[in-house]
């Protein structure tokens, strides 16, 4: 960073940087009214944001990248994380995300647009639990890595699921009662 004194009361701080989309070094500048340590530090911070809004970049990593790109990166090292079964079922329940949303920029993909999606589709309260879990795992990749800013999938609320009297008894089927486990206990 460098600066010139304009005027009498006007101090112009410059920056430059590499703008790697376009190959070429640029400069922003911002005009402050002192040269002090402190004037010095917050004109640092406000090029820093002019950079940061040029580049369209955080921590040096571009925004403006689809989804479908992101998410071969994504299942290269979820590949090496899961079990081969649960990628390939992870790999296809994605795939059918990928079809509705691959061609967006990935900071375009907001929450409201998740929970349409979710909501839309006539899948069970397990398999939507599910795939909230896989675009969960997706999502919070973007954030680490820094592609988003924050993760749209938090914000999504999905209903519960609805309890019935011929659920809750099917699976009391299942277990032995008191009397039956006494018996089974005595007959051990």
């Amino acid at each position: 960073m460098f600066f010139k004194v304009i005027g009498a009361k006007k101090v112009r701080y410059y920056e430059k940087y590499y703008d790697e989309s376009e190959g070429k070094w640029k400069q922003v500048s911002c005009t402050l009214t002192s040269k002090t340590r402190a004037a010095q530090a917050e004109a640092r911070k406000v090029l820093e944001a002019k950079i940061e809004r040029k580049t369209n970049t955080v921590f040096g990593v571009s925004q403006d990248l689809l989804v479908s790109e992101i998410a071969g990166e994504f299942f290269l090292i979820r590949e090496s994380e899961l079990k081969r079964n649960t990628y390939v079922r992870q790999k296809v329940m994605f795939d059918a995300f990928l079809r509705k949303f691959g061609t967006k920029k990935v900071r375009q993909v907001s929450n409201v647009m998740l929970q349409k999606y979710l909501m839309v589709n006539d899948w069970s309260v397990g398999y939507r639990k599910l795939f909230r879990t896989v675009l969960d795992s997706f999502f919070s990749y973007c954030f680490k890595v820094g592609y988003i800013k924050e993760n749209p999938v938090e914000r999504i609320v999905l209903p519960k699921a609805k309890k019935n009297v011929q659920m809750i008894q099917r699976k009391k089927e299942h277990f032995l009662s008191k009397d039956e486990m006494s018996e089974y206990l005595l007959y051990l």
